[in-house]
């Protein structure tokens, strides 16, 4: 298709392979596509991580904090894009949560209740203040994609995607989802037509 690709490491892969491992290999082979393509870290939980991310050569940092109380994730979202926005990184904020059904025996990544979606939804009100107060560059999304595959046919909330575009107006913070394996191509053309510039894939 030749567009350019984003491709991701996450700290839930570190037991599978380290990223100062993977991050030369990435690098070697993003440089040889005949793409742009940017080296991204997915779900970054600390800011340790963080840190070794960047030093290892990722320009790109899903600084995940989206567990905590909305005021909770602004500041520590805030206070991550303030240090690494001067030295050129791209980061991405998470507000709602993602279900997840890739469950592991890991705390905290358990199969979660997929029986209403919509109770993990971001409130598009939460949208606006969220990429105002931290200046995110991407701003991930709960609109009914899931992580890992679904269990019934994806029903995405396109119309909350609209809103929460027409909510960031006039900021510099994009929209992405995750969890889009899965999700039917055409619900996907929708989300990209309302607002939706970043979509991860991943199972």
């Amino acid at each position: 298709l030749n567009c350019p690709i984003i491709i991701n490491h996450a700290q839930g892969h570190e037991s599978v392979v380290t990223l100062e491992t993977i991050a030369p290999l990435m690098k070697y082979y993003a440089e040889k596509a005949k793409v742009p393509v940017a080296m991204h870290i997915d779900h970054a939980l600390d800011m340790d991580f963080c840190m070794r991310a960047i030093k290892a050569g990722f320009t790109s940092i899903m600084y995940d904090r989206s567990t905590e109380s909305l005021e909770e994730n602004i500041a520590s979202t805030k206070a991550f894009v303030d240090l690494v926005k001067p030295i050129g990184i791209t980061v991405e904020g998470e507000l709602g949560l993602m279900p997840n059904n890739m469950p592991t025996e890991i705390p905290g990544q358990e199969k979660s209740d997929l029986s209403d979606l919509t109770q993990y939804y971001t409130k598009v009100e939460d949208a606006r203040k969220f990429a105002e107060a931290t200046g995110v560059d991407v701003l991930t999304i709960s609109v009914g994609t899931v992580h890992g595959l679904y269990e019934e046919k994806s029903d995405l909330d396109i119309q909350r995607v609209k809103d929460i575009d027409n909510a960031l107006k006039g900021l510099d913070t994009h929209i992405g989802i995750h969890g889009a394996s899965g999700t039917e191509p055409d619900q996907l053309v929708a989300a990209i037509n309302a607002g939706v510039r970043k979509i991860n894939y991943f199972t």
